[in-house]
């Protein structure tokens, strides 16, 4: 019985590893903005402290203080906001090449398999061809 060899099988595995490369690099984008989406949940948290502090009586030179602290606040706020916007749009470039790459790799495995059955399916009818002629061939 013949083993099955599947001609392809090199390009498979070059698809399955960068399938593979592209999920980790998809993982560590998206990591990347859950980091900006924690700092940016913690620099909230931050502000609504200050605004506390700042309602709480204080003196003029107290609140111009906090006023320009809450301001540089305000404004690494916007920075991160806008950090989450781009690093969101490589989230889904990078899960978008993930999807592609998994799909090259899964139309390749496709035919594999496709061509491993028919393989199985020949080598099962010249198997009973080889019994049907020895048992045709004893008396």
């Amino acid at each position: 019985m013949k083993t099955f060899h599947f001609n392809l099988q090199k390009i498979l595995e070059l698809r399955k590893h960068h399938e593979k490369e592209t999920e980790l690099e998809l993982a560590h984008v998206i990591g990347s903005l859950i980091d900006l989406e924690q700092q940016l949940d913690s620099l909230t948290e931050e502000r609504l402290k200050t605004m506390d502090r700042f309602s709480a009586g204080c003196e003029a030179a107290e609140i111009m203080v906090y006023d320009r602290y809450f301001q540089r606040l305000k404004g690494t706020q916007k920075s991160l906001e806008k950090d989450i916007k781009t690093q969101e749009q490589a989230v889904e470039k990078a899960r978008e090449q993930y999807r592609s790459a998994a799909r090259d790799r899964k139309i390749l495995s496709n035919v594999r398999e496709t061509k491993e059955q028919e393989h199985k399916k020949i080598q099962l009818n010249e198997e009973t061809k080889m019994l049907d002629d020895l048992v045709r061939r004893s008396p």
